[in-house]
């Protein structure tokens, strides 16, 4: 089974806006047959603007990070 996930965006319980600005698609359920997707987004730092200095990097790469489960996330930083 597939599911669609379509564009657009909601608020974190923390308040984040998460955007999501192009369609997925998820299939990944394994053996739950009932549950909730949730969604988040992952960050990770760009390779240093200038070599050899530590800590600066200036921009952030985000993918987002889609799971499916019969129980609660645990996580303030995804969206149900």
């Amino acid at each position: 089974m597939e599911v669609k996930i379509q564009s657009g965006s909601a608020l974190t319980p923390k308040g984040k806006l998460i955007v999501l600005n192009y369609d997925l698609t998820f299939s990944e359920f394994g053996a739950i047959t009932e549950g909730d997707l949730y969604i988040k987004y992952d960050q990770q730092r760009e390779a240093p603007q200038q070599r050899f200095i530590e800590g600066s990097e200036t921009r952030w790469v985000e993918t987002p990070s889609i799971i499916f489960t019969n129980e609660d996330s645990g996580s303030q930083d995804y969206v149900k």
